[in-house]
């Protein structure tokens, strides 16, 4: 296979002119057969000139990591077919066929095995372009009928004299003129008048010449001859008559089997008439004869290597009568950049110049779209052969592996998407079965001693993140991202069926993955934690917590509920409080009283219409819990006492839709495919019954008018703090029925993240539950951050990845305490991970929460949790305080329920669940130990 090599700006870096045929000294001898793209001070970057393949050297470690396993090819002995040859794709794809079928395509066997791609030199890396599938067959090249002057001066005079004889064997040089002496040329079975309309059928070749030759001789003897031997002459004459038409009518016959072949109108070569032909008088026309599989090929390279192109094929077949040449529409471009950034590798998909088949019309003047569905970008890249000793890195929750070897039989495959669900694409608001979600758009894998962290920087919110052990598709560990550039939907067509519908465009922005390189001591989840934590520090420009700072204590308070209660004998919805702003204060009195400092209070329920509040485009209270006034005041002895106060608002979800309340259903929500505004669902999870009361989805579109409308509102209250729900949590498409109203998922997600940016620059703290990566930049506080995994069947161990990366940097704490499944565990946990105390508490009888969609606050009476939380808080205060601005260096757990937390400034604590004990190692002292 021949690389091709398009330099379109720039000169091409010297190690792609000059073949590697060595490799530097401690290279492996994989890099032989590569040729050097770019080098840095840190790393080198090679690519194999007719695969594509990328390796990417590291000088200080000599480790190497590639885009594909070496040797793919003669390791893998499970997979076959196109399965196997995925391992040496750099990308796969799914679309939707004409037939509706969803089909796959990698770029090994759609692309480089057909020699489909261009490498470009860029600055600091290199540019592959792609082309998948072959816009015409090797057949299309092979002219059928060509006028004998195109034959010539096109291909002919190209040849070779070996190719030229060759031709010249398996054309035939035919025209029609009128009629000769000749006995007319008849074929069994045909209306020659018809077909010939009175012309001769001529062929100028050799063979037929001769046969003229005699011929003429013959005539010439005959009218020179004496009565006796004219007879014998006449005789040779009609002989040779009859061989010549002999010759002629299967001449004839393969052109027409030819016309037959090439028309979609003709069943046979009797349905053939004169006007097929006319072209061909005086006319002289070359045809295909009849040419063995075996010999086609060395015409076809022929041609191409004249430059003929199947569209000029096409043009003549239709002068000819011809059907033109249908080229396949099953063709895409996809380009990939690699570059060399510091000690990292950034790969990137420039979206805007992806082509799939939109809009493309066939020979039958038929229109067809195939959407372009998925593409998994670099899917093997650092993929482990079986037997290898490492594991693979999900974000999962805190965050999990996969352990390469673990003895696992029940499930050898894991797909999870970024970000959690697309509430328009799936609008359960719960799921039967609880599962964490992928907060940090990040995965990895250890092999050996040595280790990568991607990290997707752009489009990561249309990713979902694949994983799978060896044995499952093929021979080797892998994990990758997929992204959904065109998502669909099957929509219901009641008895009749369903139809696939698609997003009304592709994503046109990037796909960009970085790829952070870990060796020796470095090379595991705590390394990478700790790599991920450097990024977005440089990234984000994070700074580290005040080392004088307390441990969070957060508060989180529970207004009001919303109760159906009947009035006047007809149940109606009533918003009854649980803590007003009064109570509030006295909660924190009693905690400031009792010593607990860097308290944070988010209050639920201020809004009007309670916890589910109506649309949030300015302030309207809810009197249940108190007035402005109360809530000014309620904030002004707060803040005397040092309290941050997080009042909560939902702008994601609007909970209802009054009359004039600014929200217009067709414009602001998140519409389906079926461009009906989409529903979030609730369900009973003990029945798995849906609730009565569904919820809009706000299209990502108006958040920014509704976020700033609110804002000018809220600025006369005397706050400069805002608990955000659901940002930290979701982010969700819109699938409106024109390409240009449509909000896909990632531009959503960059709304999201202007928004927080234009909050935080107007002076406002921000605080949000769960913590997707992306409003790290902006939040001051994060609960509800996962201290689990999901626990899939597939993954071996759940790890505070999570805790690792923010640790220092951003304030975080755990589920609420009191609502734990076992409260002490709970609490031991948050403090080997390195977070705040979390309470939710109502200072009012929670028996109210009976019968409601918020019985599970069955544990929030601050009465019966406010000692045990002082005393704990205390305590957990006195360990964790020495290490709130410091970063964690070492997370291990020696034994199931024994966790050992090294922090940089020396202090080591030894956390376990079994005997509920703490154990804390300080820099020259003697170990502390606590019990709970």
């Amino acid at each position: 296979m021949k690389w091709q090599r398009l330099i379109k700006s720039g000169l091409l870096l010297l190690g792609l002119l000059v073949f590697v045929v060595h490799t530097a000294a401690g290279e492996p001898q994989e890099l032989a057969d590569m040729q050097l793209a770019a080098e840095n001070q840190f790393l080198r970057l090679y690519i194999h000139p007719e695969t594509t393949e990328i390796a990417v050297f590291e000088k200080a470690s000599g480790a190497v990591w590639y885009s594909n396993p070496p040797n793919w090819n003669t390791l893998e002995t499970q997979a076959r077919g196109e399965a196997k040859e995925q391992l040496g794709a750099q990308f796969l794809i799914t679309y939707d066929r004409s037939d509706r079928r969803n089909r796959q395509a990698n770029n090994y066997t759609q692309s480089i095995s057909h020699g489909l791609f261009e490498i470009i030199s860029i600055p600091d890396g290199v540019r592959v372009e792609y082309s998948l599938g072959k816009k015409w067959s090797d057949d299309d090249y092979l002219p059928v009928i060509i006028e004998q002057t195109k034959m010539e001066t096109e291909i002919y005079v190209h040849l070779s004299a070996s190719d030229l004889r060759n031709f010249n064997n398996r054309y035939h040089l035919v025209y029609l003129q009128e009629h000769s002496e000749i006995a007319p040329l008849q074929l069994q079975g045909f209306d020659m008048e018809k077909l010939l309309n009175g012309y001769e059928f001529v062929v100028v070749d050799d063979r037929a010449a001769g046969f003229e030759s005699q011929i003429a001789e013959l005539r010439d003897s005959l009218a020179a001859a004496s009565e006796d031997e004219r007879a014998d002459l006449e005789s040779s004459l009609a002989r040779v008559e009859t061989q010549l038409n002999s010759y002629r009518g299967q001449v004839l016959r393969d052109l027409l089997d030819q016309i037959t072949g090439n028309r979609a109108d003709l069943s046979s070569p009797l349905d053939i008439k004169f006007d097929d032909l006319a072209q061909m008088i005086d006319t002289p026309t070359y045809f295909l004869g009849r040419v063995p599989v075996f010999a086609r090929t060395a015409l076809i390279d022929a041609v191409k290597a004249c430059g003929y192109t199947p569209e000029q094929n096409s043009e003549e077949r239709v002068l000819n009568n011809l059907d033109p040449l249908q080229p396949n529409i099953e063709t895409f471009f996809l380009p990939i950049e690699y570059r060399l950034d510091g000690k990292s590798l950034i790969a990137r998909l420039p979206m805007d110049e992806v082509i799939y088949p939109l809009n493309v019309i066939d020979n039958q003047g038929q229109e067809h779209t195939l959407p372009l569905h998925t593409i998994a970008l670099l899917p093997y890249f650092g993929a482990a052969y079986r037997g290898a000793e490492g594991y693979i890195f999900m974000p999962d929750g805190s965050g999990a592996i996969i352990d390469f070897n673990s003895p696992k039989y029940t499930l050898s495959y894991v797909s999870t998407p970024i970000y959690g669900r697309d509430l328009t694409e799936d609008s359960r608001s719960q799921q039967l079965v609880i599962t964490e979600q992928n907060y940090m758009p990040v995965y990895g894998m250890k092999t050996g001693n040595t280790a990568f962290l991607a990290v997707i920087e752009k489009g990561e919110a249309l990713a979902s993140l694949n994983a799978a052990k060896a044995g499952f598709v093929n021979s080797f560990n892998y994990v990758s991202p997929q992204f959904k550039v065109m998502p669909y939907s099957d929509l219901s067509l009641g008895p009749i069926g369903s139809v696939g519908v698609y997003q009304k465009r592709i994503y046109q922005g990037d796909i960009q993955i970085r790829y952070l390189f870990l060796t020796d001591d470095s090379a595991d989840y705590v390394g990478m934690a700790r790599a991920y934590q450097d990024y977005l520090v440089d990234t984000y420009q994070l700074e580290p917590l005040k080392s004088e700072q307390r441990l969070p204590f957060y508060l989180n308070i529970i207004g009001s509920i919303v109760r159906n209660e009947p009035i006047l004998g007809v149940p109606r919805e009533v918003v009854r409080p649980l803590t007003t702003y009064d109570q509030t204060v006295r909660i924190v009195d009693y905690l400031r009283s009792a010593g607990l400092e860097n308290i944070k209070v988010k209050y639920n329920g201020w809004l009007k219409g309670g916890p589910k509040h109506i649309f949030a485009d300015r302030v309207r209270f809810d009197s249940s819990v108190g007035n402005e006034a109360e809530f000014i005041q309620m904030v002004a002895l707060l803040r005397d006492q040092g309290v941050e106060f997080y009042p909560e608002v939902s702008f994601l979800i609007v909970y209802r839709d009054q009359l004039f309340d600014g929200f217009r259903v067709r414009r602001d929500a998140s519409q389906y495919f079926d461009n009906r505004p989409r529903l979030l669902r609730t369900f009973d999870i003990a029945f798995g019954i849906p609730e009565t009361t569904d919820y809009y989805i706000l299209s990502a579109r108006s958040l920014e008018r509704v976020v700033q409308a609110f804002f000018a509102d809220y600025e006369r209250l005397p706050l400069q703090t805002i608990a955000l729900e659901h940002m930290g949590q979701r982010v969700s498409s819109d699938f409106r029925n024109r390409p240009e109203t449509v909000v896909d998922r990632q531009q959503a997600a960059d709304i999201m993240k202007a928004q927080l940016a234009w909050i935080k620059d107007s002076g406002y703290d921000i605080l949000v539950t769960g913590g997707n990566a992306l409003t790290y930049p902006y939040v001051k506080n994060i609960i509800g951050v996962p201290f689990t995994s999901s626990r899939h069947d597939i993954f071996d161990a759940s790890v505070p990845f999570y805790q690792i990366a923010l640790h220092g940097y951003i304030n975080y704490a755990g589920e609420p305490l009191n609502l734990a499944a076992d409260y002490r565990e709970s609490l031991l946990k948050s403090i080997a991970f390195g977070g705040g105390f979390h309470f939710q508490w109502a200072y009012q009888d929670t028996e109210l929460v009976a019968n409601t969609e918020y019985n599970h606050f069955y544990s929030v009476n601050y009465h019966d949790w406010v000692s045990h939380a002082v005393e704990d808080y205390k305590t957990a205060d006195e360990i964790l305080t020495p290490v709130i601005s410091a970063r964690i260096i070492r997370f291990l757990e020696l034994e199931q329920g024994r966790y050992l937390t090294e922090y940089d400034n020396g202090y080591q604590i030894l956390v376990d669940l079994n005997q509920y004990t703490v154990t804390v190692q300080q820099p020259d002292s003697e170990p502390v130990s606590y019990r709970f």
